[in-house]
């Protein structure tokens, strides 16, 4: 399966098909042909689980996510009022074309709003004291492309 790596342009539906609000990457429902309503460029999950895990410096995904150390760590986090907490800026006159937002750059939100302090880059050493590796399922032996917990090495 080939993982794309850049954002993707959404659409919404409420043409009723699913008998609910519809998300697509497509400007037109595949079951009846209705035209969505164009939303903009969006960061792909793959993108916004990388994001978090630079912001907070926990892994997107696991048990570390709901200790009481980790919940604390989400608290802190602000979205970026440039981008609305999108991450990316879009050019209004050209559909087209999309940039990282220059203040978040594409991160959707900060650590108590700081957007410019090491710590709020993914930098912090230690994001959780106290929490053994075991807990959180981290391990330096992985590799680093392995956020799914199984293991590569």
């Amino acid at each position: 399966m080939r993982v794309k790596a850049m954002p993707e342009q959404w659409w919404r539906f409420d043409c009723g098909c699913k008998n609910r609000t519809q998300w697509l990457r497509q400007a037109v429902c595949p079951e009846c042909g209705a035209h969505g309503q164009y939303v903009g460029w969006q960061l792909t999950l793959e993108e916004k689980m990388a994001a978090f895990t630079r912001v907070t410096g926990l892994p997107a995904t696991g048990r570390a996510r709901m200790t009481p150390e980790g919940k604390a760590i989400q608290d802190r986090r602000v979205l970026c009022k440039l981008c609305m907490g999108k991450g990316l800026i879009e050019d209004p006159l050209d559909r087209d074309t999309w940039g990282y937002c220059p203040q978040c750059q594409g991160n959707r939100c900060a650590l108590d709003g700081d957007f410019f302090s090491e710590e709020v880059k993914g930098a912090l050493d230690e994001p959780m004291p106290g929490v053994s590796d075991e807990e959180t399922g981290w391990s330096p032996d992985r590799g680093s492309d392995d956020w799914r917990g199984g293991g590569s090495k």
